[in-house]
């Protein structure tokens, strides 16, 4: 048996008894597939998920393109969804410091200081924003 590797696994879509996808390939093969046979001779078993959507998920978290036309598009809309949300945080990171540097120049709200890490920023969000 071995250890799990995202790049290198199969999955069982939608409980199909005849075709698993396969991340190295970023497709979907046959069960009688012969690299395939191997994975489940090593005493492996594929992991399950539910549906293509889900699968397009799983592979965005680790950003593993799939060829597979159904699982493309997902994992597409998963990736936009993700880059978005990182450099959305990261626009307001700067903006916030932005406004800092403005504040202390006009002596104005207490002179903040810049907020110099992800964690200070993320506290400040949690602290006084949420």
């Amino acid at each position: 048996m071995r250890a799990f590797d995202a790049k290198d696994w199969y999955w069982r879509v939608a409980a199909s008894e005849t075709q698993v996808y396969h991340s190295a390939i970023g497709d979907f093969v046959s069960v009688n597939n012969a690299a395939y046979a191997a994975f489940l001779a090593d005493g492996n078993l594929p992991t399950p998920i539910a549906s293509n959507t889900e699968l397009s998920e799983r592979l965005a978290e680790d950003s593993l393109r799939p060829v597979n036309a159904n699982v493309l598009a997902g994992y597409r809309e998963k990736q936009a969804t993700m880059f978005t949300l990182a450099i959305a945080a990261k626009l307001s990171f700067q903006q916030e410091n932005r406004i800092r540097a403005i504040e202390r120049a006009l002596g104005l709200n207490g002179s903040p200081a810049n907020l110099g890490t992800a964690a200070q920023f993320k506290n400040f969000i949690r602290d006084e924003v949420i």
